[in-house]
């Protein structure tokens, strides 16, 4: 019998606030919301290929603008892409995930040495938004290819199961280890 047992963080979903549908011509939107890390979860590969591609795109990135690996990762393409590239602070959970839900596609750099579903995931599936994502050293040009052109066969978001950070199921969770009275 086990003694542990491993409760996600809970979300309530009815306060997810959603924009309206996206257009599905012009210029395409997309947005990464978390942290890079040198060695785990770097943008290099996407944003090389990025900087390559002549489509019409902005790339909106929100995160830790204080941090000095994030400052680091991202100096070289800010020159390369211009006004293409779009660094903005975080903002409130819910806040961002409406920021999300505007966006064409989001992108989702794996970080491979992860067990759980990191909350970044929660929330891209919470913007009903396709997921584009890609562990680093097996960036596919193809896959962002098809994801630029709007064709999301490589959609990666039906992989997440959110009824399992359900706050209602979350609190069932915790009541069911509580002994009975």
């Amino acid at each position: 019998k086990s003694f542990i047992k491993v409760i996600p963080q809970g979300l309530d979903f009815s306060e997810v606030k959603l924009a309206a549908e996206t257009k599905k011509d012009g210029e395409v939107n997309f947005v990464f919301a978390g942290n890079f890390y040198q060695d785990v979860r770097n943008p290099y590969e996407l944003l090389d290929f990025l900087s390559k591609v002549g489509s019409d795109f902005t790339f909106t990135i929100f995160i830790n603008t204080t941090d000095s690996t994030n400052a680091k990762l991202l100096e070289p393409y800010l020159d390369l892409l211009k006004s293409k590239l779009v660094v903005k602070p975080f903002l409130p959970r819910l806040d961002c995930i409406y920021e999300m839900s505007k966006a064409d596609f989001l992108i989702n750099i794996s970080n491979t040495m992860e067990a759980h579903t990191p909350s970044k995931l929660i929330d891209y599936k919470l913007a009903r938004r396709p997921i584009f994502s890609f562990t680093p050293g097996a960036f596919k040009p193809e896959v962002a290819t098809a994801f630029l052109n709007r064709n999301y066969e490589f959609d990666t978001a039906s992989e997440i199961d959110l009824s399992t950070f359900d706050i209602r199921k979350i609190v069932a969770d915790i009541i069911a280890l509580t002994p009975s009275a």
